[in-house]
């Protein structure tokens, strides 16, 4: 029941009807509780999966202490080092750097970054999205050099996994060039050119892809394709690497495809 419940709730959340979301995931918890108990992982997961809905209705704070509680019945259930509790660290640190408490962000992020290399190794998938947001974090307080150099061994492993054409890898490669754009802004020198206008606007309409616009499709499906993987482990927001607009997106990747081809990075 609770899983019907759960996949119904992705549907109305996709399709932006975040209110039916709502209600359905919200009876999530409770059913699972009554199935499995009230600490049992499956009832974290429920607890995660309503937490990005209230995120997008507004109310962080409800959202946040979803999060935290999920982290609880997790680090009780699996101990503190499962690739379970990892994923909920990234999503409960994602949600702070949404609020803009960056630095109990990084902390988190930092953790959920040790257990995945010990569990995956320093090259694995299941690093990248925490890579690209705690790039974000630095990135958004002015801390380019540091948010560079996680992006670009984020952008390493998606193509390294993934290939040259997935979507990820290209949100990574604007994420990427924007930081690059306000490097060379901040040193007086174009890095990147992609397309006329400040190279502020570029980096700042890609952070608002990360949380800032709580009516956003593209944010809503970026963590809705968390839900299904593995057995209902992941939740919304797992992976928060976010849909751009696609010439924007386009625009910005082709240039770092022509840089490269013409010889490579300039510093």
């Amino acid at each position: 029941m609770a899983n019907a419940l759960n996949n119904v709730a992705v549907m109305h959340y996709l399709s932006g009807d975040l209110t039916r979301a709502r209600g359905l995931q919200e009876r999530s918890p409770s059913s699972r509780s009554g199935c499995f108990g009230p600490e049992h992982p499956e009832v974290a997961t429920s607890l995660g999966n309503l937490a990005p809905v209230l995120a997008d209705l507004g109310e962080h704070d409800a959202a946040q202490r979803l999060y935290e509680q999920a982290l609880a019945i997790r680090e009780r259930a699996l101990g503190h080092d499962h690739p379970d509790v990892a994923r909920n660290l990234n999503n409960l640190a994602t949600m702070l750097a949404e609020k803009g408490e960056h630095a109990r962000a990084r902390e988190l992020f930092t953790r959920a970054l040790a257990i995945q290399e010990r569990v995956y190794g320093r090259d694995n998938l299941e690093l990248s999205a925490t890579l690209n947001n705690l790039a974000l974090s630095y990135d958004r307080t002015g801390e380019l050099k540091e948010a560079r150099a996680l992006f670009e061994r984020s952008l390493a492993i998606y193509i390294a996994a993934l290939g040259h054409d997935h979507l990820n890898v290209a949100t990574t490669m604007h994420n990427l060039a924007s930081t690059e754009l306000a490097q060379g802004a901040r040193a007086g020198s174009g890095v990147v050119r992609a397309g006329a206008g400040d190279p502020r606007e570029a980096a700042g309409a890609r952070r608002s892809g990360c949380g800032d616009h709580a009516d956003d499709p593209g944010r809503r499906a970026a963590r809705a394709r968390a839900i299904p993987r593995g057995a209902g482990l992941g939740e919304p927001g797992d992976d928060c690497v976010h849909r751009q607009a696609a010439g924007d997106r386009d625009r910005v990747c082709g240039a770092l495809r022509a840089r490269a081809g013409a010889g490579g990075d300039r510093r």
